[in-house]
């Protein structure tokens, strides 16, 4: 590309102007202008291509102002019933199929409490912390942890 460059006719050949580094076309001279100020130029030429750039940001310009922005999801308080209802389901469901071989049913039941718990932190009918609790509070409510033995990892310390 450098070489086509050099080869090119004056008129097209890009030229250092004054100190800047930068390479300008010949058809984007300064030229100055006696109606605005001595010091300051404007382009006697535009070329099609700066034409045709400001008319795509133009275009870009109304068709992102066109768009209104999108309101934000209203607060809503509360459950969300229906993601709640499918993860007790499972757990429930679960809960009255027989236990595998080898499996006690204490063991089988913690696991449809557990099951559940997890359903609800992928459903999200409330924040995870919460949906954490309920499923603790299910398994000391019907039995299959103790108090102690549900708390037990909060009350161990860090080696």
């Amino acid at each position: 590309m450098a070489l086509s460059m050099l080869k090119a006719s004056p008129a097209t050949r890009p030229r250092l102007i004054g100190s800047k580094s930068a390479l300008l076309p010949a058809s984007a001279r300064i030229v100055k202008s006696a109606a605005i100020s001595p010091s300051i130029g404007r382009i006697s030429s535009i070329s099609p291509a700066v034409v045709a750039a400001k008319k795509a940001r133009a275009a870009v310009k109304v068709f992102a102002s066109a768009a209104p922005a999108a309101a934000p999801a209203p607060f809503k308080w509360g459950a969300n019933m229906k993601d709640l209802g499918i993860s007790i389901a499972i757990a429930v469901v679960m809960w009255f199929m027989p236990a595998p071989a080898g499996v006690t049913l204490k063991a089988w039941h913690l696991l449809s409490v557990f099951v559940g718990t997890i359903v609800g932190i992928i459903t999200t009918p409330l924040p995870l912390g919460a949906v954490a609790m309920l499923g603790m509070g299910a398994a000391m409510l019907t039995k299959v942890l103790t108090f102690p033995e549900a708390f037990s990892a909060f009350a161990s310390e860090i080696p």
